[in-house]
């Protein structure tokens, strides 16, 4: 049984804006011309080591044939990710363009390693740039050279594997499951786009989808995303976005909610939400965690070309993020941001987590504009807004540029990270433009945000003295508090979801957790005398 005894007045987390951050890593191609990336994701634990990992796709990227694609891995430690890659795969097919899209973070057989999946979608194997999707299966080694399974839809031009996502646990058999996008696919409409559901199992992944969807309007697309569990029912969902969907405006895109069950997606979407603005281009979707509190994960949404623009025919471009509750997805957006650059800076081409980075509790979004450019022309501009009670913050936490023209900085982003094991989290930013030493070899910048530490002299503070036992134990977690008057605590995880709200009395409370996985915590306490926050780990 381990104890550690946390006095909550005594020492709380202060933060002020840190302008311009150094990364804590950095990664590149060294490859001319590879866009290393353009696509990047959240690796999970590959190896089990406990530590994160870090996925990057280089499109252009060739190891053996030109435009072959490659997909990178880099493992998590101690002092953060490795500076040299602990994987790298291609498809060995001219053109193929093999890691345009990654995913990771999830588990599809259940041996409890993560497992990652990468798309080609120029890939032919018997039907030009029909695309395929190859799976690549986690062990106490890391991902091995030989993909497990590689699926395709066997139809000329669809690019399958445009888009490719692990949602979670779709149906709640226990094992992850695959979302994959083929944006030119055909069935009834030219270019309409599909999305199909792989389920996870002991040995992978199914190679006949469950469940399929198409926007049934020719050239609207179709593109997958992972949003988690948005109404708490313990069933991950699906949305699906349509970037050039017409729903009353040109091109305006559009996104599609289906709710997660255990017989799968249903048929017809439970929400779908679009801009109502010409030439929007609706493309981003994402989970952000819980920005609010209210232990329910939230979902951003971007659309690219939204606004009325400078000089041009798109705007530059807007985020949205819809509160998540017990029926889905609010019906409008609680949080609606645009940021304006200089003409089709693209703003919300990426969007998604980026954990809780200022350790308030909230959970925090993460928005870039690839093609903002101020000195440089497309050097582009990533931000960091904060998430609070109300909701997420309009001013930022964070925001900086690349200072490189066409280095496309913001192209991809994510978030949530923890690849050195200290609890803090950290988000990735590609830049597939960047260039340091190799033409277009692009980049991935790795950053943490250091917290600061006030100290509080209880006799002095105006919040009481609040004592707190966090007890670890065989049956789990329990919570012992005290203190002088009336508080409400509530344990937090490190994606912002509230674990458990209890409100107390005076004198000494306890709160039954149950089995609590290790890692870092956030507890907060407040009374009407204001409110702290501590972190705490569990190894």
């Amino acid at each position: 049984m381990k104890q550690y005894f946390v006095v909550l007045a005594a020492v709380v987390h202060a933060v002020s804006s840190p302008g311009q951050l150094v990364p804590v890593w950095i990664g590149q191609s060294n490859i001319a011309g590879a866009n290393f990336g353009r696509s990047l994701s959240h690796g999970g634990d590959v190896n089990g080591d406990g530590f994160d990992d870090i996925l990057v796709g280089a499109h252009y990227g060739e190891k053996v044939v030109i435009n072959e694609g490659l997909a990178y891995v880099y493992h998590g430690s101690v002092t953060g990710p490795d500076t040299t890659l602990d994987w790298i795969h291609g498809s060995g097919q001219y053109g193929a363009e093999f890691g345009w899209a990654v995913a990771g973070n999830g588990d599809l057989n259940g041996d409890g390693f993560d497992d990652v999946v990468i798309g080609a979608p120029f890939y032919d194997a018997g039907q030009t740039d029909e695309g395929a999707v190859f799976v690549f299966l986690g062990s106490p080694l890391g991902l091995g050279q030989v993909p497990s399974m590689r699926l395709e839809k066997h139809q000329a031009n669809a690019r399958f594997g445009s888009s490719v996502a692990i949602p979670g646990d779709v149906n709640g058999d226990g094992f992850d499951d695959v979302l994959v996008g083929a944006a030119y696919y055909d069935d009834g409409q030219v270019n309409e786009g599909a999305a199909f559901l792989y389920h996870g199992n002991s040995n992978g992944l199914d190679s006949v989808p469950s469940w399929t969807f198409q926007s049934d309007q020719g050239n609207a697309y179709a593109y997958v995303h992972r949003i988690d569990d948005v109404n708490a029912d313990g069933f991950a969902d699906v949305m699906i976005t349509s970037p050039l969907y017409d729903s009353g405006e040109v091109d305006e895109g559009k996104a599609f909610l289906f709710l997660g069950s255990a017989s799968g997606p249903a048929l017809t979407p439970q929400w779908t939400f679009d801009p109502d603005d010409n030439y929007s281009y609706l493309n981003a979707a994402a989970s952000v965690g819980d920005v609010n509190a209210d232990g329910y994960t939230d979902v951003i949404i971007g659309a690219w070309g939204f606004g009325p623009g400078i000089g041009t025919s798109v705007g530059d471009g807007g985020v949205f993020v819809f509160a998540g509750g017990p029926a889905g997805l609010s019906s409008s957006p609680t949080w609606t941001k645009q940021e304006n650059g200089f003409g089709g800076s693209e703003y919300g081409f990426a969007a998604g987590p980026a954990g809780d980075v200022n350790g308030d509790g909230f959970a925090d979004v993460i928005v870039g504009a690839h093609k903002w450019w101020n000195g440089q022309y497309q050097e582009g501009k990533c931000f960091v807004y904060p998430g609070s009670v109300n909701g997420v913050g309009s001013v930022p936490l964070w925001e900086q540029e690349m200072d490189q023209s066409y280095a496309n900085y913001g192209r991809a982003a994510t978030g949530d990270l923890d690849t050195n094991g200290d609890g803090i989290p950290e988000w990735l930013i590609g830049a597939y433009g960047y260039e340091n030493g190799h033409s277009n070899e692009g980049g991935a910048f790795l950053y943490e945000y250091a917290l600061e530490t006030a100290i509080i002299d209880p006799a002095t503070s105006p919040m009481e003295r609040i004592g707190l036992d966090v007890i670890i134990g065989p049956r789990g977690a329990e919570l012992v508090a005290t203190g002088p008057e009336p508080f409400r605590l509530e344990l937090i995880d490190i994606q912002g979801r509230v674990l458990q709200l209890q409100d107390f009395g005076s004198g000494t409370s306890r709160i039954h957790c149950g089995p609590v996985a290790t890692g870092c915590y956030v507890v907060r306490v407040s009374n009407s005398s204001g409110t702290l926050v501590e972190r705490f780990l569990i190894e």
